[in-house]
């Protein structure tokens, strides 16, 4: 039983991690119930809530509990002693006082924050990073305490107004700072009615230039607008009200768009931010090799959860306790790719796809982080 126990928990710990979900399956049930239930409940918990999961994934988990289940004598699978807990090897696993959760650490995908949490009253002033859901493109922005704007990407021409209407919630006066990572459409589609909308002060870009109308577009906008337009550069920096930006990558394959992204870094107090456009392996490794530190509370993936992105070695450096996925649902690119998603679940990193969660917005006041979604 203690085998069946193992597995069943080794397997809660990967689906509650990976399901992004409010509920988590509890241990309480292994108290309560019948290890057959039991097995179904986990079964149709998970498949309720993982409809991406490979059928040959679970089907593994549930063959090696089945075959431990085999070896229980049959009155040993529902016989209760006076406390109506498992007979007594089992009793002594989960003390009759123990909270759930800690005893088996189950992981979660969401912020877990004490039940009624109150940030540092001593900090008052925050930054909102707000991941806008674009479908199958990107854009984020920085609301800085006293409503400057740093605006990272600009989705696909269509995704201007839900860009628009996410930053119209904040009653800002102008974009301070418009970085354009590489001119891919789903990158730069919108920032051309967003120039329209707003003043921006200055637009940072890679040097890689498109043949594709949407780019030409978009130069054509700069320049009759007479909008300051600077060449990112490796360690250039930025603050904004307190808020710090670095430059961690740029023209890394001046040859290809997506090794052209400009990859930053943001902090505020002792909370950061990692933005990587569609930088694939090769910046990725780049940036290893020049910085030391690059410990990240969140990371943006770079390419949408690509493959070709967020190696090993980047994830193991970067570390994040949070992952944001900007993707669309059933995307013809597969995004996230499983790779993506099993490195995810080899290093236990939460992660949060728009497509599951609609526009995601990540509070802190420097200290403390709370991140909430539309489709919560």
């Amino acid at each position: 039983m203690k085998r069946i126990l193992a597995i069943l928990t080794s397997a809660m710990m990967i689906f509650s991690l990976a399901a992004c979900s409010e509920s988590t399956i509890t241990t309480d049930k292994m108290a309560s119930d019948g290890f057959q239930e039991l097995v179904e409940d986990v079964n149709q918990e998970i498949t309720e809530k993982l409809p991406e999961v490979t059928q040959d994934v679970l089907e593994g988990i549930y063959e090696e509990i089945n075959n431990e289940l085999q070896t229980i004598p049959p009155e040993n699978n529902t016989e209760k002693n006076e406390n109506n807990s498992p007979n007594n090897e089992d009793a002594s696993i989960i003390p009759e006082d123990a909270n759930p959760e800690d005893e088996l650490n189950l992981g979660t995908c969401e912020p877990e924050f004490e039940e009624e949490f109150i940030p540092n009253p001593e900090l008052t002033e925050w930054v909102d990073v707000v991941f806008v859901d674009v479908g199958q493109g990107d854009s984020a922005f920085i609301i800085t305490p006293n409503k400057d704007v740093i605006l990272i990407d600009a989705g696909v021409e269509s995704d201007a107004k839900a860009i628009i209407d996410a930053m119209d919630k904040y009653e800002f006066e102008n974009i301070d700072l418009m970085i354009l990572t590489h001119p891919h459409a789903d990158h730069i589609g919108g920032a051309v009615s967003i120039l329209n909308t707003y003043d921006v002060e200055e637009v940072l870009m890679c040097s890689y230039v498109a043949t594709s109308k949407t780019f030409e577009k978009l130069i054509d906008t700069l320049e009759i607008k007479d909008i300051d337009v600077t060449q990112a550069y490796v360690g250039q920096t930025y603050n904004i009200d307190d808020v710090d930006l670095e430059i961690l990558a740029v023209d890394t394959d001046k040859k290809d768009n997506n090794n052209s992204s400009i990859v930053s870094r943001v902090e505020f107090g002792t909370i950061s931010f990692m933005f990587t456009g569609d930088a694939e392996e090769i910046t990725e490794r780049e940036i290893l090799k020049h910085y030391d530190n690059l410990s990240t509370n969140i990371l943006k993936a770079g390419h949408h959860g690509s493959s070709t992105s967020t190696c090993e070695d980047f994830l193991d450096a970067v570390f994040p306790e949070y992952v944001i996925v900007s993707c669309g649902k059933d995307n013809s690119y597969g995004h996230p790719h499983k790779e993506f998603i099993d490195l995810m679940e080899k290093y236990n990193r939460p992660y949060f796809t728009t497509v599951d969660y609609g526009t995601i917005t990540v509070q802190t006041n420097g200290e403390d982080i709370i991140m909430t979604g539309e489709k919560e």
